[in-house]
């Protein structure tokens, strides 16, 4: 029996999401985020909001 994977422990970040953990935790805003990370300010608020891995890496 193989176990089950849990694909969010072997996920890594994109480049453009440590790009705006670096800038979040500078405290920028989204706008200012996205702009920098090179995506969109509704990508970063749903990184922020609903991406385990994402929000683990801010925290």
């Amino acid at each position: 029996m193989e176990k089950a994977t849990k694909p969010d422990k072997t996920r890594q970040l994109s480049q453009e999401q440590m790009n705006a953990v670096e800038h979040l935790i500078q405290g920028k805003s989204d706008r200012a985020v996205s702009e920098a990370a090179g995506v969109s300010r509704q990508t970063v608020w749903g990184w922020r909001n609903n991406d385990v891995l994402f929000i683990a890496e801010l925290n």
